[in-house]
């Protein structure tokens, strides 16, 4: 009898996880963990390359879907545990504790979020986040810095900072649904901002959302077009869509500013999609000339070493 099609490409993956081959390997463990039976090893195989790759929001998500399935693991669920507290301590965000029964009725190939997370306020309002698999960058947030109407008072400004806060706490803790509400109040109260619209644009990216993240982010480029964390993350978006997308606006990204280490880390996970390894080299080498203590940058360049003619 043959082996159901997802053990299939879990061994298939874990094989070339073996190899170094992590990008071709993310395909296989993504697939296995998507289709057929939920499997626990599935889902940590998962997050293992995702936090190779740099994806740390994807990483987290499917980590935490091993911990609220039952298992038999003590060894990886450690590991687990061990690495949502350094993924946490990065993202400047308290880890979710896992919850001891497994979630019903989830399809596979979403990612529930059981845990009550430490930052949002309202934990009712978190909903099915769908796992951002690609290993771009796509993090950039500004504080909100002023209202739009001038001369608006102390109180109003408070105000306003403050939704905002509510709204990014919500963000980091994966409340995607609680931060839009919030970013929709603020857009309805005091006009929509760059600083909202990218926001904005960041939870729709993380929902799986990416037209409406692109409309949105493409919106927050019209009011700042020299935004560096907008063009940031509409290259994510657009990268969905297409790596040459992304490409046209990632160098236009670089033009303005060449020492931008996010944008050049995403210019070089877009080159290695379409198979331009020496082009993946030379971005990321960059992003190392940047800041020399990018470890994502170095492990995709480790990884791909091999592969330059």
């Amino acid at each position: 009898m043959a082996e159901p099609k997802d053990v299939q490409a879990y061994k298939m993956g874990a094989r070339l996880f073996r190899e170094g081959k992590t990008l071709e390997a993310l395909k296989y463990f993504k697939f296995a963990a998507t289709t057929g039976e939920d499997r626990p090893m599935e889902h940590f195989a998962l997050a293992s390359a995702l936090m190779q790759l740099g994806d740390l929001f994807g990483a987290r998500n499917e980590y935490q879907r091993f911990l609220d399935m039952a298992s038999n693991l003590p060894k990886q669920e450690q590991a687990a545990r061990v690495t949502l507290e350094k993924i946490a301590q990065k993202l400047g965000v308290a880890p979710a504790a896992p919850s001891k029964e497994q979630p019903k009725g989830v399809e596979k190939g979403k990612t529930e979020q059981c845990s009550e997370k430490q930052n949002a306020p309202e934990s009712k309002e978190m909903q099915e986040q769908r796992a951002v698999s690609e290993p771009l960058e796509s993090e950039g947030v500004k504080p909100v810095e002023s209202p739009p109407e001038s001369g608006a008072s102390r109180e109003e400004l408070d105000a306003v900072s403050k939704l905002f806060e509510e709204a990014l706490n919500y963000y980091r803790a994966a409340g995607y649904s609680g931060a839009l509400k919030r970013l929709d109040e603020l857009a309805n109260r005091w006009g929509r901002t760059s600083e909202v619209l990218n926001l904005s644009g960041l939870c729709h990216l993380h929902e799986g959302r990416f037209d409406e993240a692109i409309a949105i982010l493409e919106e927050a480029r019209e009011i700042s077009p020299e935004d560096a964390d907008v063009l940031l993350n509409l290259s994510r978006g657009y990268f969905e869509s297409g790596a040459h997308l992304a490409r046209n606006t990632l160098d236009q990204g670089i033009k303005m500013f060449p020492r931008n280490a996010g944008l050049w880390f995403n210019l070089g996970v877009v080159r290695l999609a379409t198979g331009d390894f020496k082009g993946a080299h030379d971005a990321w080498s960059r992003v190392l000339e940047i800041d020399p203590g990018d470890k994502r940058a170095q492990a995709n360049l480790d990884m791909i070493s091999g592969r330059i003619q």
